[in-house]
């Protein structure tokens, strides 16, 4: 069996304009090999990941290492966009860090009870904002083994 192949793919969820340039620039710097994919709120996300559940033909190229979730979107918040994705089988390996201006306790206990893989508060400088996402895509992308998605799996058999 080999070894899936590195993921650069990291999908964001975020509604704010001014957070989402930030963020951009942030990656950009901290590691320009990522390919930062915005979707404006959480129905956008949800219905991107569920196209990529059903379309092999997408599968390969765009299978994202992680998501970058924002609690507060409209149209899906990302409470519900979580519980989507760890509720299904095909998707729930991703990893899904919550990203949000938040510190509360209870957001936190509430993201780790309903699957989030890491909590991460949104860094109020530039400098910051650019080590956290350094840090959390060097950890995602680069660092830790992630398992192959059920496709991958049975394929590699």
């Amino acid at each position: 069996m080999t070894l899936a192949t590195p993921r650069t793919t990291v999908l964001l969820a975020e509604d704010d304009s001014e957070d989402w340039i930030l963020t951009k620039a942030a990656f950009a710097r901290a590691n320009p090999a990522v390919q930062l994919e915005r979707f404006p709120n959480g129905l956008e996300l949800l219905n991107h990941v569920l196209r990529l559940r059903r379309d092999d033909s997408m599968h390969d190229a765009i299978w994202p290492g992680f998501i970058l979730l924002d609690l507060n979107m409209p149209k899906l918040d990302g409470w519900e966009v979580l519980s989507q994705i760890k509720s299904d089988p095909r998707l729930r390996s991703i990893p899904v860090v919550i990203f949000s201006t938040s510190n509360s306790i209870r957001d936190v206990w509430r993201a780790y009870q309903s699957g989030a893989n890491s909590f991460l508060t949104k860094p109020a400088s530039l400098q910051d904002l650019i080590q956290a996402v350094g840090i959390s895509a060097k950890y995602w992308l680069e660092t830790v083994q992630q398992p192959p998605d059920e496709r991958q799996a049975f394929l590699s058999e």
